[in-house]
């Protein structure tokens, strides 16, 4: 399976219903002919299989899309919540759903994460996004070179 250990999300692409916990086999003992791993057999392009659950990182799930949506990892959100890569990486994880999205983590009770999704939660079915200022902005003398840097 392609994993990442820097990665802090992934992506899980489920059914269109809502799967039992049944449903999903024993870590102890593995189903193989259940397990379709991106090792060059087969299509790596292939995104989902009908029937099957697909894991993926954030930049493989890019443009695809699912009914429902499982991000694991949002503890390492809540804890580089500064990080705007980060943040951008769970925004990305997030808008690949149609329908539900599933946040795992482990230990972000109380943090400020944790406050902004119960907060969005609150707010129903309607999520605003208020852009902040830049830090800075081009003028008639800055030029963008292309590389993120400034001339």
């Amino acid at each position: 399976m392609e994993w990442s250990h820097t990665q802090n999300t992934a992506i899980c692409r489920a059914h269109s219903r809502p799967i039992t916990r049944s449903e999903f086999p024993r870590p102890a003992q593995p189903q193989p002919e259940d397990v379709r791993y991106r090792d060059g057999k087969g299509n790596p392009n292939d995104f989902w299989h009908p029937g099957a659950i697909t894991v993926s990182g954030v930049h493989q799930a890019k443009g695809n899309e699912a009914e429902s949506v499982y991000v694991i990892g949002a503890d390492k959100v809540a804890q580089h919540e500064a990080d705007i890569q980060v943040r951008n990486h769970l925004f990305v994880a997030m808008s690949r759903s149609k329908g539900w999205v599933h946040l795992s983590g482990v230990g972000i009770a109380g943090t400020s994460f944790a406050r902004e999704v119960e907060e969005v939660l609150r707010q129903g079915s309607t999520l605003t996004f208020l852009p902040s200022q830049p830090k800075r902005t081009l003028n008639d003398n800055d030029t963008d070179n292309g590389e993120g840097a400034m001339t």
